[in-house]
């Protein structure tokens, strides 16, 4: 059984758009990130990336929770990781679908995103 009830999840889903519009997007966009690979192949035994538990970005530096919607095209400095991370920045494409811009709230990828949909419509967390 679920924390929430159906009107909840609506609600919070409805809120997750707001705050990002890719949110709503079905499949998400992949906003141009390039995965890393690691050199020791798809059977390096206990390597978190082959595995399949993190994704990383080998142009921007992002890491999962703290991907931006979409690549900047260029390494991320430390602070805006932690600013992505925490949903008070995003990296996204400009209306014209032409260019990425940053702009301030929250990431599809990043956990802050439920959070904040979740305070937004007055449900805890």
């Amino acid at each position: 059984m679920s924390r929430y009830s159906d009107a909840d999840l609506a609600a919070i889903s409805e809120a997750r758009i707001a705050l990002n519009p890719a949110a709503g997007q079905d499949p998400p966009p992949d906003g141009g990130h390039v995965a890393y690979v690691c050199p020791g192949g798809e059977d390096h035994w206990g390597c978190m990336f082959c595995d399949g538990g993190l994704f990383a970005c080998i142009v921007c530096g992002g890491l999962d929770g703290g991907l931006t919607t979409q690549c900047p095209g260029t390494r991320m400095m430390a602070g805006y990781r932690q600013l992505v991370y925490a949903g008070e920045l995003d990296c996204r494409l400009d209306p014209t679908g032409e260019r990425a811009v940053w702009v301030d709230g929250p990431s599809i990828h990043t956990p802050a995103l439920w959070r904040l949909a979740c305070e937004r419509v007055g449900v805890r967390a």
